[in-house]
């Protein structure tokens, strides 16, 4: 690449009292590579008078005073004459020279130097830029690899000097553990330019393969905090609710069978009495052995009981059937006869003549 830049001569000719000038020119790149060019500027630095700003307030003030102190000097003796001495003018104040930089632009055109390329050539530049970029991910890919192996070795070095830590080993296990820190702990210290990202992963996964028994004890010991008094709960309240049922309510109050309920019994009780055998076997063993159970099994075996308890709740009574229709009971109603009265037929007729005495209704009476 090649920068032509014109107008630098120029750029200060009609400037006075010129003092310096340069010519500044700023190249970025970015994390890619490219590169960015900034217009050139002129930097011309020249000095120019300017005066000092004048206090105005103060002359004001001064003389406002002066004028004042006259006037009470005239009040206290009026035969004294005021004096004629001129007032000499105030001296102009003298410019004072400030240096000044400018940035003037300057015209400027980048012109190429690089020939075209041929097809041979752009295509050997590709492949030389697929080696490079196959080495390049190599080497990142072994550095990430050493930085996880040295990550990990010191941070289990750290761990074995607590006894919390190795409780959970056993004799084979621990030395086997401190047999793979040593044999890592040279591809760690030196710089071995034959040790390939894959040995550095074979070491990795050694020291993690040692200490994976251990720390699977450990997480068991953890979960059964709080895993077992879960289930424990699940136990209790499934064993209440069953008898509860059997004992309290007859079955044809309950929808839930005594079948259905005696077999939600039978569950709970056997995973108690497990339970209690894991636990009391467990209690036996030190930290460094494998556990007498897994609380996976525990905990899916109370969730299966919680879940056939839960479906007994939900079970309810089958409803009543529905009363008569209401136009059924107001014509039974109506046919009935009331209770103590006997119907004579007589006595109705008699109710409907008219009775002695009268008055008849007469028709037309007016004709």
């Amino acid at each position: 690449m090649k920068l032509h830049v014109s107008g630098y001569s120029a750029a200060g000719a009609n400037i006075k009292d010129l003092m310096d000038k340069k010519m500044k020119v700023w190249i970025d790149i970015d994390k890619h590579g490219r590169f960015a060019l900034e217009p050139p500027v002129a930097l011309v630095q020249y000095e120019r008078m300017e005066l000092p700003k004048t206090n105005e307030s103060t002359s004001t003030t001064t003389g406002t005073t002066a004028t004042g102190a006259g006037t009470t000097a005239e009040q206290a003796t009026p035969t004294e004459q005021p004096s004629t001495t001129p007032t000499t003018a105030t001296e102009a104040p003298q410019a004072t020279p400030v240096k000044v930089t400018d940035s003037l632009p300057l015209e400027f055109k980048i012109e190429n130097l690089f020939p075209a390329l041929s097809e041979e050539a752009k295509a050997h530049c590709k492949k030389e830029m697929a080696v490079y970029r196959t080495d390049l991910e190599l080497q990142t890919q072994r550095a990430n690899a050493k930085n996880d192996l040295e990550g990990t070795y010191y941070k289990v070095l750290d761990s074995l000097q607590s006894s919390q830590f190795t409780q959970w080993f056993k004799k084979a296990e621990l030395a086997e553990l401190n047999a793979a820190l040593q044999a890592a702990l040279p591809n760690i210290e030196e710089d071995r330019p034959e040790v390939a990202a894959a040995d550095f992963k074979a070491a990795h996964d050694r020291i993690l393969k040692g200490q994976e028994a251990p720390l699977g004890r450990r997480a068991e010991a953890e979960k059964r905090t709080s895993a077992i008094p879960e289930a424990q709960k699940t136990i209790t309240e499934a064993i209440n609710y069953a008898n509860d049922l059997l004992n309290v309510h007859a079955p044809e109050d309950r929808p839930q069978t005594n079948t259905e309920l005696e077999a939600l019994l039978q569950d709970a009780n056997e995973l108690a009495t497990e339970l209690e055998g894991k636990l009391a076997a467990q209690e036996a063993l030190p930290t460094s052995e494998d556990p007498a159970f897994k609380c996976a099994e525990i905990v899916s075996k109370a969730e299966l009981l919680k879940l056939t308890m839960t479906f007994l709740k939900k079970k309810v009574m089958p409803k009543p059937p529905p009363p008569p229709a209401a136009n059924q009971t107001t014509t039974t109603e109506e046919t009935k006869p009331e209770e103590g009265k006997v119907e004579d037929p007589k006595q109705e007729e008699a109710e409907e003549q008219p009775k002695e005495g009268d008055a008849e209704p007469k028709e037309h009476s007016d004709l």
